[in-house]
């Protein structure tokens, strides 16, 4: 079998991730920990900075979803 590397393509994730138009964040299922949110999301939420959207929501995933879509 054949490894084949990967191919640069001038830019990074997190670049892309960033200026996505829409919102997103990537959290930690285990225990909802956020671990990024775009300028988009922080945008919506009117949040200055990751430190500040992560306080706002109350540091856990939960904070973004209503709570009768937890079981989801």
């Amino acid at each position: 079998m054949v490894k084949e590397g990967r191919a640069q393509l001038g830019f990074n994730l997190r670049d892309l991730a960033v200026n996505l138009p829409g919102a997103f964040f990537i959290y930690r299922v285990d225990d909802g920990k956020i671990l990024f949110a775009n300028r988009e999301l922080m945008r919506i939420t009117e949040c200055s900075s990751m430190e500040v959207f992560i306080e706002f929501i109350g540091r856990k995933v939960k904070g973004l979803i209503a709570p009768e879509d937890y079981a989801e």
